[in-house]
């Protein structure tokens, strides 16, 4: 049986398998320490990159994926490059050369457009907002 401790958002923060037939007891000692858990008959632990509870309906569901996209994945150097479909409040980083060269904390549109370098380069994009899995999205300014 798979135990799935949450959050009251439903954020997964810790996951244990247990093999014993008899669940009573851990049952116990869980409502005993006052956490807010589900159970899960799952062949193996859940990662929480992919996974979350369903608060209402106490069950684990899989979270649901961004649908946030590039104008273009390829572009030339030196000019603007275009994220879409961002959700409302997500948080954005952008990575270039293993750095962080922007991050914008709870974009308040659902566009994001920012300057490349004038030399080729990749950027890597990471889109994060909860219950949604983080999505990344892969631009390559070209000379």
């Amino acid at each position: 049986m798979l135990y799935a401790l949450h959050q009251e958002d439903g954020r997964i923060h810790q996951a244990n398998k247990l093999y014993d037939a008899d669940t009573k007891r851990y049952d116990d000692l869980l409502n005993d320490l006052g956490h807010a858990y589900v159970k899960a008959n799952a062949p193996a632990l859940l990662p929480p990159e992919h996974w979350m509870v369903d608060v209402k309906a106490k069950e684990i569901c899989e979270r649901p994926v961004m649908r946030a996209t590039a104008y273009a994945n390829i572009i030339k150097a030196g000019t603007n490059a275009l994220l879409l479909n961002i959700p409302h409040g997500a948080d954005v980083t952008i990575l270039a050369v293993g750095a962080v060269i922007r991050s914008v904390p709870k974009l308040d549109g659902d566009e994001l457009e920012f300057p490349v370098a004038s030399v080729p380069c990749k950027y890597t994009a990471v889109i994060t907002l909860w219950p949604f899995k983080d999505c990344t999205i892969e631009i390559e300014a070209i000379a």
